[in-house]
């Protein structure tokens, strides 16, 4: 009887040691005023795509980590990530994955400009950048590609030339230019 009592308490014993929960580590801290569960979060531009069919049936755009797991990659919404036109993309703006267009302005694009909020290379561009302009002529009035060969200007001084000072030459929509401000056009007026 006492091998008996002894057996059954260690049957009972075993037990409920094997049904005890484990140690766990604690929890991560979430960080204050961020969803990371929200499909749509983001940190920096890389971290969103655009493609495929999400759960619920719609064209799916946010972040890349929802996606692996929950978007069906072998479907996908014609025109829906670049647009129609093909002028929109995919970028993390206030920690959304957003659509937006390319650009709005010359000044949005890199190199060359922007046409039907599309960022083009443009054939004839001088540059694609303010590195690529430089000063020339006789008084320093002109603004032109470093790779110029143009003849100088005819070495004619005006007073206006002296507000050039005030400006920069530089790349302005694929080609050189110089970067006017009000300060400056109120220069050119008071010389002329």
């Amino acid at each position: 009887m006492k091998k008996q009592l002894i057996t059954i308490i260690l049957i009972i014993l075993a037990l409920t040691l094997g049904c005890a929960k484990p140690d766990t580590a604690p929890e991560e801290e979430p960080v204050p005023g961020v969803d990371i569960t929200d499909k749509s979060f983001c940190e920096a531009d890389g971290d969103c795509i655009c493609g495929g069919i999400d759960t619920d049936g719609s064209c799916f755009m946010g972040n890349k980590d929802y996606y692996e797991q929950n978007v069906k990659k072998a479907r996908d919404c014609p025109d829906f990530c670049e647009g129609i036109a093909g002028n929109l993309v995919t970028r993390c703006v206030d920690n959304k994955c957003i659509q937006m267009f390319q650009c709005l302005k010359d000044e949005d694009c890199d190199s060359g400009a922007c046409r039907g909020n599309i960022c083009v290379r443009m054939a004839f561009a001088q540059c694609g950048s303010d590195a690529d302009c430089k000063t020339g002529g006789c008084s320093g009035e002109m603004c032109i590609p470093k790779s110029s060969t143009a003849k100088p200007s005819i070495c004619i001084m005006r007073p206006e030339y002296e507000c050039l000072k005030m400006i920069d030459c530089g790349c302005v929509g694929g080609k050189c230019a110089w970067k006017t401000t009000r300060g400056y056009d109120d220069c050119v007026e008071e010389k002329s």
